[in-house]
């Protein structure tokens, strides 16, 4: 019996020292470098390498051309064949994403210089794909200069991104953002927007969780009571004739398209308003009584006239102003003032589309303004660390 226990303890001794041996082994292989620690660029001699690793440097941010970040051998099968550990980004890794969502990229950059045909690409073909490149870095500096304390882990920039069925400009995953349409925007201008708009993706719910910050603000315009009232019953607001015609059929002016150069050019050219001009023309007079279109006077006056135009619907930028808007109920904004959630939100999405700049530009007429805008600044360039010194107008 003692000589049975001897040879199993023998045994045991044996397969711990073995599994020891095994456990030094698997601890060799352990890899603890990270594809996100863009060190490994800084002796590259590959000039998009090198805006990579100076970003990183910068930023402390992680910015990739593909989703297949790093591949890297770590053994042998029992082929022979080489055993890869591959990272890649996955846009549906999120604890709140639907892991069914379908979603697909295209790429700035072609992996192994070739097309999606797999040819090798023509020198014109290089020469685009790397100016792409860099005016897509050029984008992401801008907005990493902006972002402050909001800025992502990682970015993917890509020349588009389909997501749901719908292509769209940007994605925030669990670490990683996703830009589309990354190289669209050679004006610095249209960055500084573009960039606005993934910031305040970050910003407003930040500023919406802060009840203290949002107190201040909603005093402004509450303390006497401007929330949730109709301009011109409760307020006791009048609106100029021509006002009052562009608000109502056939043109549907609302205070959002003030400043919407689109908006107003189809406002401008209303085929209604054309005919009442060509109709005039022709000879055949004013029968806008008759029919209820707008009179001569009135399309000669506005008709292809977009300035014409947005001086009407500054009035409404004005009269909202007083009370301390920049914006109206969304459901009717020429009706209403807008809800404290509705003005936030307004707030947040401006003052990062136009700048510190472009707010004072456009509504330092403005005392009540002006003082909503600067308790919001305050917080956004000083607590979040985003830079709002640029002018967008």
């Amino acid at each position: 019996m003692k000589l049975k226990y001897f040879i199993y303890s023998i045994c045991l001794a044996v397969l711990a020292l073995y599994s020891c041996q095994k456990e030094d082994d698997l601890e060799n292989l352990v890899d603890l470098s990270s594809p996100y620690v863009l060190d490994y660029l800084k002796d590259s001699q590959d000039p998009i390498d090198q805006r990579r690793y100076e970003i990183y440097q910068t930023y402390g941010v992680a910015v990739f051309l593909h989703d297949k970040v790093s591949e890297v051998q770590v053994g042998t099968d029992y082929k022979g064949d080489p055993i890869y550990k591959t990272e890649t980004l996955d846009i549906s890794w999120d604890f709140y994403t639907d892991p069914n969502a379908d979603y697909s990229f295209t790429y700035l950059q072609s992996q192994e210089g070739e097309g999606e045909e797999g040819t090798e690409l023509t020198e014109e073909e290089k020469s685009q794909e790397l100016a792409d490149v860099n005016l897509a870095l050029d984008y992401v500096e801008t907005y990493l200069s902006m972002a402050g304390e909001t800025k992502p882990f990682s970015i993917l920039l890509l020349d588009r991104l389909y997501y749901s069925g719908k292509v769209l400009d940007y994605y925030k995953g669990f670490r990683t953002l996703y830009i589309g349409n990354a190289a669209s925007y050679p004006d610095p201008a249209d960055m500084r927007m573009r960039s606005g708009e993934i910031i305040n993706s970050s910003v407003l719910p930040l500023v919406q969780l802060d009840e203290a910050l949002c107190k201040e603000f909603e005093t402004i315009s509450e303390e006497k009571h401007y929330y949730r009232k109709q301009w011109k019953k409760d307020l006791g607001e009048t609106y100029s004739s021509d006002l009052n015609a562009f608000v109502n059929s056939p043109f549907y002016l609302k205070l959002s398209y003030a400043f919407d150069e689109s908006n107003l050019e189809t406002i401008a050219n209303n085929p209604i308003m054309s005919m009442v001009v060509m109709y005039y023309n022709w000879g055949y007079g004013d029968w806008s009584s008759s029919y209820g279109i707008p009179s001569i006077a009135f399309a000669l006056k506005y008709n292809g006239n977009v300035e014409a135009v947005k001086e009407v619907a500054l009035e409404l930028v004005a009269m909202a102003a007083k009370y301390g808007f920049i914006g109206g109920g969304w459901t009717a904004d020429v009706t209403y003032s807008p809800t404290l959630s509705e003005d936030v939100e307004t707030y947040v999405a401006e003052i990062l589309k136009l700048g510190a700049g472009g707010m004072e530009e456009r509504y330092g007429a403005y005392p009540l303004v002006m003082e909503k805008f600067k308790i919001l600044k305050d917080y956004i360039q000083n607590k979040l660390g985003v830079d709002l010194n640029y002018n967008n107008i």
